[in-house]
This record gives structure tokens, sequence and C-alpha cells, in this order.
């Protein structure tokens, strides 16, 4: 397949161009942010891994593969409409049709998938929310059940449904929201009875579980780690519970459905929060915040190199801004003198 060359700094050249329509892919020291405009969608890879991968769930439907070393677009895939993609060193695994089917990418060979249905695994039924670190992938359906799967030999393996009781009169187990940590374990918080459990892949059992104090009955709610720490996001409230105060923080800024909650770190003392104004940070000890202003739609803040990056791109314009919340450097991200033609969905 012939290559298309990806020039990363904030441009994209070779001699036939990806038209950009409104994507915007951004490789800032390895801490990838992309914007999704009917263009392709990048996501983090580890950076001892090369190879960045990247999926169009716009016009083209297609997944691809990116050499960060030559910054260039090594190979172009077919797939039906891509939706989310989980890689770790040696594996990459992309769903589709809104997470419901995915398909085990070889990433020495990357093959079309196209419309083909025999090509596809089922994923959990009604998957919603998707979480991976390292070999482990957990899923979140609409209705609150909660899977896990481990990736082996470079193929996810079938999820096993987890429910914290066992026996024949066991309820269904209803979680509202997951995160896995850098050491391959499952959190999950439920507010039917407002507990947080710990899920070990490698033992295949609940390890522990903890009461959150007047935690969340309901709501738009995001969980995170920093470390061996845990944080509960409720977006409907504004209100965060950490691992430590026996009270929830109220966050000062506004919080809307568009915040993002960090994603989980291997430590630090703090937990981010990037507003459409700017990012949040909440000291674990004792709740402090301190604020730094930006402006556009966020996305997630990312931990690279001990480091945590936040961005945000603004619809209007010409440029976004990256952040990095432990030095608080900010950088202009260009679009390379395009403006979005929608709004971008930044990841």
């Amino acid at each position: 397949m012939s290559k298309w060359g990806a020039r990363f700094g904030l441009k994209l050249s070779r001699r036939t161009w990806i038209r950009l329509l409104g994507i915007v892919a951004v490789v800032a020291t390895f801490v990838t942010v992309a914007v999704v405009v009917q263009g392709f969608d990048v996501k983090q890879t580890p950076v001892n891994n090369a190879s960045l991968w990247v999926m169009q769930n716009g016009d083209g439907q297609r997944y691809a593969q990116v050499n960060a070393d030559l910054q260039e677009l090594d190979s172009v895939n077919k797939i039906e409409k891509p939706s989310f993609l989980v890689q770790s060193t040696d594996s990459v695994v992309v769903f589709s049709d809104g997470n419901s089917r995915l398909v085990n990418v070889n990433p020495a060979q990357p093959a079309d998938f196209g419309d083909d249905p025999t090509k596809y695994e089922s994923a959990p039924a009604d998957t919603k929310v998707v979480q991976a670190s390292g070999s482990t992938v957990a899923f979140l359906s609409g209705d609150g059940a909660v899977s896990v799967a481990t990736i082996d030999a470079g193929k996810l393996g079938i999820p096993v449904t987890l429910n914290p009781e066992n026996g024949p009169e066991a309820k269904d187990y209803v979680a509202d929201a997951i995160a896995v940590g850098s050491d391959g374990m499952t959190y999950i918080y439920s507010a039917v009875d407002k507990k947080l459990r710990y899920y070990s892949s490698a033992e295949q059992k609940f390890t522990d579980a903890r009461d959150i104090k007047n935690g969340p009955s309901k709501g738009d709610l995001q969980l995170t780690l920093a470390g061996n720490k845990w944080a509960l996001l409720d977006k409907d409230s504004g209100k965060l519970w950490i691992d430590g105060p026996s009270s929830a923080v109220s966050i000062k800024e506004k919080v809307t459905s568009e915040t993002e909650l960090q994603a989980p770190t291997s430590q630090g003392d703090v937990v981010y929060l990037a507003l459409k104004t700017g990012l949040v940070s909440v000291a674990l000890s004792d709740g402090k915040q301190t604020f730094t202003e930006a402006s556009g739609i966020p996305a997630q803040p990312r931990e690279f190199k001990n480091e945590v990056f936040a961005a945000w791109l603004p619809a209007q314009g010409t440029s976004g801004t990256l952040l990095n919340a432990t030095t608080s450097k900010s950088t202009s991200l260009s679009y390379n003198e395009k403006t979005p033609n929608t709004d971008p969905v930044p990841v």
C-alpha cells in the first residue's frame, strides 16, 4: 500500500494531501490530541512504540498506522463505522458500529475489514464506555453491566461479566462509572449502593470495596485514578469525591457535560478537570483548587512521562491550546491555517 506522508507538528503533507475538511492531528512530544471532524481520530500510544493508530469515522471509514519516527502514514485500511480504538505495544483493537462490534488487528499486517460481517466479533451488548490500560479492557453498558477482557497474544479475549455477588439469588450488578489503573486493576462505582469496588484481572476476582460517603446516587459520572488514589466526578452537581477527604469537593468553576476528568495516571497528588473555560487542579490531600484559564472544547487530560497534558480546540479561529499542566507551559496548536467546518471533537 502506498505511503501517505503525515507531517505532524501542525500540518499534514505529502504529494497527495489528506483532505482537511476539519481534521487536525497534533502530536506534541508524542502526546496526541486529535480532532474528529470528518477526519482521523488519533489515540494515545505507548511512547516505546513508534506506531500510532488512527481512525476515520466520517466519509472515509478507515483506520491507519502512523510511523511517528518518520512522520508518515504507513498504511490505510477499510473498516465499517469505526467508533473507538484500543492499542498497546503489540496489539490493536478497533471497535465499530457504536462499539457493538470489534476487530483484532495484526499490527504487522493490517487488513481491510469493510462491510463483511464475518470479519467482526461482537462486543458486550450496548457498550457505552470502553476503558483500557495495558492488557486490560473494561466495558460499561448502557444498563450498567460491567465486563472485563484481557488482550493476550495480540487478541482480545472473551469479556467476562462482573458481579460481586454469587449464587442463583444474586441480583444483576449495576454500575455507573469505571476506570482501569496502570496496574490493570478495574475500579467500578455503583450509585445503587454507593460503593467503589476493585477488580483484579490477574486474580479474576473482586479484591476490595469502599463505601463512598454521601456518594452520588445518579448523574453523569466519571471515575479516574492518580496512582492508587481515585476521584469521582458528578458533572450534574459539579461535585468531586476524592480518595482522602471525608466529603465531596464542590468545583468552583462551572462544570458542564463537556467537562473532562483526567484519564488515569500512574502517580500524582492532584487530579485535573478540563472545562470549556480552563483547567482545574484539585489536591487529593485537602481538595484545594487551582484554576488555569483556557478556552475551547476540552480534551481529556492525559499523562506522558509523569507529566499531564490538557488541550482545548475552539471551533472558531485557526489554533487551539496545549497545556502542560505539570509545568504550566502553554503551546499553540495550529490548524494549519484551516478553520473547522463543525465543532471539533478532541480526544
